[in-house]
């Protein structure tokens, strides 16, 4: 066998070890896309499950810190699609509104389980979800967010607040008013958990998300394509 011959064979091989190794990737891919797992590139920035759950729910818990020390608030908030920002107000005479000053970085959490009231006055027996188990039930799950907290001023915290009204009737004297800040809370990463505790971590600076189940078998597995 002359020198091309034998340089062609090694072209060949690596061809097809290449093919085997991306075969092998997809069809994993594609096993875990069949078991709700989220993989690979996410558009838009947020998976679909999150924008569905943000437009539900009407109430959040918003945790705000300063010196190592949390303090945790139950909030009425608006997912203001369009800017892809939580939308929250709240008096200026609080102690959130002055850790907002002193610190930006929040976590917010909202929960879809059994028994929640949702925007429209419904139970919400859960419509949302990860994935569905061996028996078909929808599992319902909580997300932890956590970004960035901007006190708005002047057009565009009247065009949240009018947003965040909207979307919370019967809530005006929490949102309307001289004294009534208007929040703005930009999602960075997501860490999205199902009853079954299958968690799912979503990052906005790669856009892709991972389970935690994926995670273990990557710890085992390597990669290369």
């Amino acid at each position: 066998m002359g020198r091309r011959d034998r340089s062609l064979v090694s072209t060949l091989a690596i061809i097809g070890a290449l093919a085997y190794v991306v075969t092998g990737v997809m069809r994993k891919r594609r096993k875990r896309a069949e078991l709700g797992y989220y993989d690979g590139t996410i558009e838009p920035p947020l998976p679909p499950e999150v924008v569905a759950l943000l437009h539900k729910c009407s109430l959040c818990y918003l945790s705000t810190f300063t010196d190592d020390h949390p303090h945790l608030s139950l909030m009425n908030f608006t997912y203001y699609q369009p800017d892809e920002v939580i939308i929250m107000s709240t008096r200026r005479d609080t102690k959130k509104y002055n850790l907002l000053q002193s610190s930006n970085n929040v976590a917010v959490l909202v929960h879809d389980f059994p028994g929640q009231r949702s925007r429209d006055g419904s139970s919400s027996s859960p419509p949302l979800h990860l994935s569905s188990d061996e028996t078909g039930k929808m599992e319902t799950f909580s997300i932890t967010m956590n970004g960035r907290a901007r006190i708005e001023a002047g057009e565009v915290a009247e065009t949240y607040r009018e947003e965040h009204r909207k979307n919370n009737p019967g809530s005006e004297q929490f949102i309307v008013g001289d004294n009534i800040a208007i929040v703005s809370v930009k999602i960075e990463t997501a860490r999205i958990c199902n009853l079954a505790d299958k968690v799912t971590y979503w990052d906005v600076r790669n856009q892709t998300s991972n389970s935690n189940q994926q995670q273990q078998q990557q710890q085992q597995e390597t990669w290369s394509v």
